[in-house]
């Protein structure tokens, strides 16, 4: 059976140096919210700094596993999930921010943007792809359920 989440080495490399840099700017960010104003600190900003951190870092470990391992199948789902639902987080972070910014609807424009923005990314993805569109279809699905749930879901459940 093949691998829908094929990463190479040289894109598990990349996605290791993005993860580790969102795992920078998570510390620093909640650093210095946590110095600055601790009361914007809402607990659905809070659950998801907690969780990206260690979600980026598992992601990020699981793809060193596919520069020496002959088996990556396993190592690249973990990569993968960890590292999307990780990312997902950090870009819900900034919406929710938003909206306890008092700026409902900017909060609505940034989730559509980035939605329609990773659509788009989508759509090229199975254009020049043409035998993984469910894999990408479901891809983008999981990614978009993530923000509805934990980054709407924050705000207004």
């Amino acid at each position: 059976m093949s691998n829908p989440f094929k990463t190479n080495p040289h894109k598990a490399s990349a996605k290791i140096g993005i993860n580790n840099n969102l795992i920078a700017v998570c510390i620093t960010v909640l650093g210095i919210m946590w110095a600055i104003a601790p009361n914007r600190l809402e607990l659905g900003i809070l659950v998801q700094f907690v969780f990206a951190v260690p979600l980026l870092y598992v992601s990020s470990i699981a793809y060193t596993k596919i520069a020496y391992y002959s088996h990556i199948k396993y190592w690249d789902v973990l990569g993968w999930f960890t590292g999307t639902t990780a990312t997902a987080f950090v870009l819900n972070i900034i919406g929710v921010l938003l909206y306890f910014l008092g700026y409902p609807r900017m909060t609505i424009i940034y989730f559509l943007i980035t939605w329609i923005l990773l659509f788009i990314y989508t759509l090229i993805n199975c254009h020049y792809n043409h035998g993984d569109k469910v894999v990408r279809i479901f891809k983008f699905l999981y990614f978009v359920s993530i923000q509805v749930v934990f980054g709407l879901g924050a705000i207004y459940f």
